[in-house]
């Protein structure tokens, strides 16, 4: 489940439902590290969703927020936390 979170093609493959799909996938998966999940749709649509990583324990937890983006920049409309425990 780990590395499902935290290696980029392995996310692409689940990350969003059919007929979405993810196309880029980046992340930067340590506290203060960044994320770049591009989603795209059946009718050209694109969903970009940047964040942040707020605590990373390898194997077991990880925080992340769309409320900031690279170098703690504040997100225009931040809209979550997510906290993940393994």
């Amino acid at each position: 489940m780990w590395r499902c979170w935290t290696e980029p093609d392995l996310l692409k493959q689940w990350f969003c439902p059919p007929p979405w799909h993810v196309s880029e996938a980046v992340l930067d998966v340590r506290p203060g590290g960044t994320s770049f999940i591009l989603m795209n749709g059946p009718n050209g649509e694109t969903a970009p969703n940047i964040g942040a990583y707020l605590e990373v324990v390898p194997g077991e937890k990880l925080v992340f927020t769309d409320a900031f983006g690279k170098d703690w920049e504040p997100a225009g409309k931040p809209f979550m936390v997510g906290t993940l425990t393994l």
